[in-house]
């Protein structure tokens, strides 16, 4: 698959995934929906946030890290698109039990950081 027909591709599946969570939104009665409900508008969320963020970490490393291969661009962007998706996901799902405060958020960056830290270093080992 050439650069091109992946962008292309993942933009499309991104758009894709937003107009599913934007659905989700519309009509999903948060009061009546069970498990399935909010499984579907949690996930759908994290696929776009995923997709989205992929997508602009690939553009800016294009951008600002031009010695880089492709490869490595793509494998990056995607990683920390997957870690940070996780990151709001965990976060919403705090704050809808109303569990979410300041310290919380701040042990949840420090928990991404030192996964984000743990694997650059063991993709360095390696």
């Amino acid at each position: 698959m050439t650069l091109r027909k992946y962008l292309i591709f993942l933009t499309a599946c991104t758009a894709l995934c937003w107009l599913t969570f934007a659905l989700a939104v519309n009509y999903t009665n948060p009061n009546a929906a069970g498990w399935l409900g909010f499984s579907f508008f949690y996930l759908s969320l994290f696929v776009s946030i995923v997709g989205s963020f992929s997508l602009l970490g690939f553009v800016f490393r294009m951008i600002f890290n031009k010695d880089e291969k492709i490869y490595k661009k793509i494998d990056i962007s995607s990683r920390q698109s997957i870690i940070l998706g996780l990151l709001f996901i965990v976060a919403l799902v705090l704050q809808s039990q109303r569990l979410l405060t300041w310290w919380n958020f701040i042990i949840l960056l420090a928990i991404t950081l030192l996964i984000e830290i743990f694997l650059i270093s063991y993709r360095k080992f390696r």
